[in-house]
């Protein structure tokens, strides 16, 4: 099963320190890769040599930077295949990646104990990964603003930045509102709305992220609609069908009788007052008519 890879986006930050430290010491691991060259298909090897050093050392450090801490783990290795699109500065087939991650991983998990287990479950193509570089970006832009370590310089530039990517995705995300990327861009809403409260920009920078949630009118006629049809049919099949049906019309049958005696008592008030009324006025008249 394919996990979602943008739930692990706003963690890229803390991969993207792992992955610049372990360029740092990548020396310390060349012979240890130049064993599994000789088996990586010719299409990948080059790439396969120059970054494999680099990837053990990372690889290696997840138990360091991730201790008692599972999703961080599993972003470190998100991380990597995102990081391999662009690890020399070429665009690359989605295929060639997806092998140049698996052999990397094979080949780390044999020299060392396993730290990518799921990672036949990751698979990230081109149009992904550019998606997810964008809510790669919102997140670092919104954790810029009002931040006391990564301060950005314009905290309305930021939240420009930001709040300009998200737009160029709304117009997906109404008519594919349940994707995983679409839930992310939601939780993105969330923290930059919370992040604006106490900053003050000008007109064109939003206070709040635009929802792209679009509720469509004649849905939302139809809806009440069926749930009329399905309560009068559901109605209809017990009243004739089942058990309930002679209940319901006894209930009915005593109801009305009960309601037609109290019209027939109210009636029979009602002539009564007229003919008190009648015979008051008879007798007015008759007094008036002595006097």
């Amino acid at each position: 099963m394919k996990i979602n890879i943008y739930e692990y986006a706003n963690l890229f930050s803390k991969c993207d320190e792992s992955i610049k430290k372990a360029e740092i010491r990548k020396s310390s691991y060349t012979n240890d890769c130049e064993g599994y060259e000789k088996k990586i298909n010719q299409n990948i090897k080059a790439q396969f040599k120059e970054i494999c050093p680099q990837t053990f050392s990372y690889l290696n450090d997840i138990q360091i930077y991730a201790v008692d801490n599972e999703k961080l783990k599993e972003a470190h290795c998100v991380y990597l295949y995102y990081w391999l699109y662009d690890s020399d500065g070429e665009t690359k087939n989605s295929d060639d990646i997806k092998k140049l991650y698996d052999e990397l991983i094979n080949a780390d998990n044999e020299h060392q104990d396993g730290r990518c287990m799921n990672y036949n479950d990751i698979i990230i193509t081109y149009d992904e990964k550019t998606k997810l570089k964008d809510i790669y970006d919102m997140y670092t832009e919104i954790d810029k603003i009002n931040s006391e370590t990564d301060a950005c310089e314009d905290n309305c530039g930021c939240a420009k930045n930001c709040s300009e990517i998200y737009k160029n995705h709304m117009e997906t995300c109404k008519y594919n509102k349940i994707s995983n990327f679409c839930n992310e861009l939601r939780n993105i809403k969330k923290k930059y709305d919370k992040k604006m409260i106490n900053v003050v920009c000008g007109s064109d920078i939003p206070k709040t992220l635009p929802s792209f949630q679009n509720y469509n009118i004649t849905t939302l006629i139809l809806i009440p609609v069926f749930v009329i049809l399905a309560i009068s049919s559901f109605l209809f099949i017990m009243y004739k069908f089942t058990p309930y049906g002679p209940s319901i019309r006894c209930a009915t049958m005593m109801k009305r009788k009960h309601y037609n005696n109290i019209d027939k008592e109210k009636n029979i008030l009602e002539l009564y007052e007229t003919n008190s009324c009648v015979l008051r006025n008879h007798r007015y008249h008759i007094l008036y008519s002595s006097n």
